[in-house]
């Protein structure tokens, strides 16, 4: 099979959509794993699809694995933070950056995953 072509890349633009909550049981162990999935649109019309663990959004109380930020606008800089609601930041700006994969380029749908960070800026 081969291998899907990722490039690392930046992504602007707005959150569209937010999931509910699904959960991932592991295979290899007894644990289970909840995720969400968004929606991000480019000014483009570009769709990306983003999943993120609750793990990821800074549920687990440990802000080092969180790839959550917001922007302070008075101060000018990122802020690490948690985000346990994600339904209420649909139609904020969001810059993503990680690696995207196109999913299918004529529909102009794309999914980014290694995500390093998904910063909102709240006006």
């Amino acid at each position: 099979m081969p291998q899907p072509n990722r490039t690392n890349s930046t992504i602007k633009g707005v959150l569209a959509k937010a999931s509910s909550p699904h959960s991932y049981q592991h295979a290899s162990s007894k644990g289970v794993t909840d995720f969400y999935k968004l929606g991000i649109k480019t000014e483009s019309g570009k769709r990306i699809l983003v999943t993120l663990s609750t793990t990821q959004m800074g549920w687990s109380g440990n802000l080092t694995k969180s790839c959550i930020y917001y922007h302070n606008k008075k101060n000018n800089r990122l802020i690490k933070t948690t985000m346990a609601n994600p339904e209420r930041f649909i139609g904020q700006k969001v810059v993503i950056r990680g690696q995207l994969e196109t999913l299918d380029a004529e529909n102009q749908k794309y999914r980014i995953s290694h995500i390093e960070d998904l910063i909102f800026y709240l006006d």
